[in-house]
């Protein structure tokens, strides 16, 4: 018995359809890990600079991107007040302890916070024995991260 062979019309709109679909999963595990697509022009030397950068350290541009754009975030701008000039002097200071209030996170902070929050929910999800393919659908990431987790944690329990 032979099935029916598919046109390339047929063949090119199930792959285009099949694109879509994966497309489509990928926004959605982003979104769910607190991601939000942007899309803007940037002059084409800039453009170059992040494209080089990405190639030295073999990362994908947008992990680049992400990582300029949070380090120039952080940065003092001429239109923010300094945090020298907004000091109170030690000698109206109540607290012993130096502030950190207005200073943000740094970004591996930040991302050391997010991923613990991340193996925690995949550990908790095993433990409640949902299937590891269902916790990266909950959690938002791929399953062999799930896996890679899970196995960090037996080891880490066993040694």
């Amino acid at each position: 018995m032979r099935t029916a062979r598919l046109t390339d019309e047929e063949r090119g709109a199930r792959v285009r359809e099949q694109g879509q679909r994966t497309s489509e999963r990928r926004r959605q595990r982003l979104r769910q890990s607190g991601y939000i697509q942007t899309v803007f022009w940037l002059p084409s030397e800039l453009r170059r600079q992040i494209d080089r950068i990405a190639a030295e350290r073999s990362e994908p541009i947008s992990t680049v991107a992400e990582r300029l754009l949070s380090a120039a975030l952080v940065m003092p701008t001429a239109t923010q007040p300094t945090p020298a000039a907004t000091a109170t002097p030690a000698s109206e200071s109540t607290d012993t302890e130096e502030s950190t209030a207005g200073t943000p996170p740094s970004v591996s902070v930040e991302k050391e916070a997010t991923r613990a929050e991340r193996d925690r929910r995949i550990l908790e999800l095993h433990r409640q024995g949902v299937s590891g393919r269902e916790i990266a659908r909950r959690v938002g990431c791929g399953e062999t991260t799930v896996r890679k987790i899970l196995k960090q944690a037996s080891v880490a329990s066993m040694g």
